[in-house]
């Protein structure tokens, strides 16, 4: 195994056993290899230039204070068991909040909220704040969508709602969050995240479909799926970890990416201020398209494996 750096704001576009730049980017940069677009080189001999110097990451925007603490001012328990069969869906949307889900033997969805009022607010204006919090559960068919969101266009509601929720493992799973971190896990139907400011935690998961969040990071392991997989982050890093799909897209704006141990047909994988790690199988006849404008490229590939830059 060979750990190929390559420090700069490049492009590479490899098939199978051979990486080579794109013709765009070899020609905007004839200096890495002192040779013309398209030749072949060993990459002991590339010396590339000093990378230019990283800019700060930008800071996350501040997160409202989470989690059912000890010192919240006031809690509510809410619960509801749901009859599903085989290859339901469950569909929840969060304002605040973290969300669980985990899979359990049965035909049952299981969701337990508990809402909380943030500490500093006296016992009747809590009870108004946890009032003002709606739950909403829809049950049609073989689906289930559950929604928390507030009766009143009060902007200082700090109502924060955290779901735990338990699904069969063969169901379908769609979770939305503004402020809050996710995990799901060994849920073996598709899978979508999306969250505005929150971490996002997957694994084992047999469909997952697409992972996002803006301010957050992402972490996914031990998953597999036959078909395309997007996972991306605005402001954090994405991490894959025994990730296999048919297509691969992972990016970030200010954060690393970094895919180990996993496989893909396609694969592309950008960040504009941020590194990219890959030391994954690549599948003969593969293409792989790996982009940064100020960050680090490292490849642990094969020692078979040559560059064309």
């Amino acid at each position: 195994m060979r750990t190929h750096r390559i420090a700069v704001p490049v492009v590479f576009a490899f098939a199978s056993a051979l990486v080579s730049t794109s013709a765009q980017a070899a020609a905007a940069s004839p200096a890495l290899c002192g040779q013309p677009a398209g030749v072949t080189v060993d990459a002991d001999q590339v010396q590339p230039p000093p990378p230019p110097p990283e800019p700060p990451r930008p800071p996350r925007p501040p997160r409202p204070p989470r989690s059912a603490s000890v010192d919240a001012a006031e809690k509510e328990q809410v619960s509801r068991t749901f009859k599903v069969t085989e290859g339901a869906t469950f569909v929840l949307s969060n304002l605040s909040g973290d969300i669980s889900v985990k899979v359990a033997p049965g035909s049952e969805i299981k969701v337990d909220a508990t809402k909380y009022v943030h500490a500093g607010r006296d016992a009747t204006d809590a009870k108004e704040q946890l009032a003002n919090m709606k739950i909403e559960f829809e049950e049609r068919g073989n689906r289930v969508d559950v929604r928390a969101f507030p009766t009143s266009r009060n902007r200082h509601v700090r109502v924060s709602v955290d779901f735990a929720v338990s699904v069969p493992a063969s169901a379908s799973v769609e979770l939305r969050s503004v402020s809050g971190d996710v995990s799901v896990a060994d849920v073996k139907g598709e899978v979508t995240v999306e969250a505005v400011s929150g971490d996002i935690t997957a694994s084992n998961l047999a469909r997952p479909a697409s992972i996002k969040t803006v301010s957050g990071d992402v972490a996914l392991s031990n998953s597999t799926t036959d078909n395309r997989l997007g996972v991306n982050s605005v402001s954090g890093d994405v991490v894959l970890k025994m990730v296999k799909a048919r297509t691969l897209e992972a990016g970030s704006v200010s954060g690393n990416i970094k895919w180990v141990d996993g496989g893909c047909e396609r694969g592309t994988f950008s960040s504009v201020s941020g590194d990219i790690d890959v030391a994954a199988a690549l599948a003969k006849g593969g293409r792989y398209v790996l982009k940064t404008h100020s960050g680090n490229v490292r490849l642990a590939l094969d020692g078979k494996i040559g560059f064309a830059l």
